[in-house]
């Protein structure tokens, strides 16, 4: 992927997370990548296909900042790995987080990117498996991711109302009412 296609995606995250997709166009998008848009459509023939590459993207940009892991061997402490990456990232490239949960279960989506976006994700579904069998951690998967991404937003939303909260004693709070819902203690 060259820097053009790259300024391209990165523009079209940011206008539709805050504009929504209804109401940002590719002549928009083109303009805040700094781009001529016959130069947009070079590289991504509409508008959908941009929204649909878009979310690839930025799904595997979050799972490339939180998946390399160094706790390996308990389930739980490389959970809590994973919740910090992933409320750093949130508050850190709040952008590319917003436009993934608003848009990582649309109706824009066709099977093929849906796949995608599994497979992007088929680590952390190894892992769970792995210590789910061995009686860590409560199942089903998709269950428990539902729980987890919801408890990030909510501790990025009350992070970023409350700003002069010590963050790092609201993310073992947040991971700990995580943890008494979906965890065996062993």
């Amino acid at each position: 992927m060259n820097d053009k296609e790259i300024k391209i995606l990165e523009a079209s995250i940011t206008l539709f997370s805050k504009k929504g997709y209804g109401a940002t166009t590719t002549a928009s998008i083109a303009e805040h990548a700094g781009v001529a848009k016959g130069t947009l459509f070079n590289y991504y023939p509409n508008k959908e296909y941009l929204f649909n590459q878009s979310l690839i993207y930025v799904h595997q940009d979050l799972v490339d900042y939180v998946s390399n892991l160094k706790e390996k061997k308990d389930f739980k402490k490389g959970m809590i790995e994973v919740w910090n990456r992933t409320i750093d990232y949130g508050l850190k490239y709040s952008d590319n987080f917003n436009f993934l949960i608003k848009y990582s279960n649309s109706p824009l989506l066709n099977d093929e990117v849906k796949e995608k976006l599994n497979n992007q994700g088929k680590f952390f579904f190894y892992v769970y498996n792995k210590f789910q069998t061995r009686g860590e951690i409560k199942e089903p998967y998709y269950l428990f991711c539902n729980f987890m991404m919801q408890d990030v937003v909510a501790t990025i939303d009350y992070l970023v109302n409350n700003p002069n909260e010590d963050i790092e004693k609201i993310k073992k709070v947040s991971f700990d009412f995580l943890w008494a819902g979906v965890g065996i203690e062993v």
